[in-house]
C-alpha cells in the first residue's frame, strides 16, 4: 500500500544524569502523558512538540509526602530549593533570570501566562551534536553562571522553583533540538542511572498532601544500558 514516507531517526539516544540528586524523586507527566507528548505548539509560522519528552521532577519527603503543612507556600514542598544539576558537560547557551514566582499551589486563573513567560526562569545547556537542555521554573535569583560558561557533569546550575506557568514548585526538564525552549522539536534520551520504587498511580493525592509508600519487594536499578529507552512516535 502506498503511503507518507516517515523519517526515522537512527542516531543512538544520549545517556545523561539525571537533572536532580537525591532520593524520593517522582518522574511526572512523562512518557505518554499527553500533557507533553502531544502539546503541539505553534511558534514563529510552525508547530512542534518541544516537550515531547519532558519530564516534571516532583520530590517526596523522607515520609512519603510532597508537600506537609498548608499548599499556600512554595516552602512547604519537597521539592523547593532543591538543586538543579548539568546532565553532561555543557555550555550554558541561555538562560533568564528575575521573575516572579508563584506563590505555592496555584490555579492557571491566576497566572499570566505569555511566550515570553512561559518557563519562568530557565537555564539552556549546549551539549553538542545539536542537543540542547532546558531546565525550567527556577527560582528567581538561583541561577549559578553566565551565558557562554562551561559546566562539568554534575554541577549545580541553579535551584528548582515555581515561576511561570507552573502550579507548584516542580523541575521541567527535557532535551531538544535547538536552543529554543518551545520552538524545537523534543530529543529522546536515557538516564545514567537510576532506582525504581513503584508507580505513583495518583497524582492528584500527592497535590494534596497525601503519603505514598514503595510498592516493589525489590527495587529496580537500572544503568543507562539496560534502562528503558524512551522511544519516538
Amino acid at each position: 500500500m502506498d503511503g507518507p514516507a516517515v523519517a526515522v531517526v537512527q542516531e543512538k539516544v544520549p545517556v545523561l544524569r539525571a537533572p536532580v540528586r537525591g532520593p524520593g524523586w517522582v518522574a511526572g507527566n512523562a512518557l505518554a502523558s499527553p500533557d507533553h507528548r502531544r502539546a503541539l505548539l505553534p511558534v514563529d509560522g510552525r508547530a512542534r512538540i518541544a516537550q515531547r519528552f519532558a519530564i516534571h521532577w516532583v520530590r517526596l519527603g523522607p515520609d512519603g509526602r510532597q508537600v506537609r503543612g498548608g499548599l499556600n507556600a512554595n516552602a512547604n514542598f519537597s521539592a523547593y530549593g532543591a538543586a538543579v544539576v548539568a546532565v553532561a558537560d555543557g555550555r550554558i547557551s541561555d538562560l533568564r533570570d528575575g521573575l516572579p514566582e508563584n506563590v505555592g499551589n496555584s490555579a492557571r486563573r491566576d497566572r499570566r501566562v505569555t511566550l515570553d513567560n512561559i518557563v519562568g526562569n530557565y537555564v539552556i545547556l549546549a551539549l553538542g551534536q545539536g542537543r540542547f537542555a532546558l531546565y525550567a521554573h527556577l527560582q528567581p535569583g538561583s541561577l549559578r553562571g553566565q551565558l557562554g560558561d562551561h559546566v562539568t557533569a554534575g554541577q549545580v546550575l541553579a535551584r528548582l522553583g515555581n515561576s511561570g506557568n507552573s502550579d507548584i514548585p516542580y523541575l521541567h526538564f527535557q532535551l531538544m533540538y535547538a536552543n529554543l525552549p518551545l520552538g524545537a522539536e523534543g530529543l529522546p534520551y536515557k538516564l545514567e542511572t537510576f532506582t525504581q520504587l513503584g508507580v505513583v498511580a495518583d497524582p492528584a493525592a500527592l497535590d494534596a498532601g497525601h503519603t505514598w509508600r514503595p510498592q516493589m519487594q525489590a527495587p529496580g536499578m537500572f544503568t543507562g544500558r539496560n534502562s528503558p529507552s524512551i522511544m519516538r512516535s
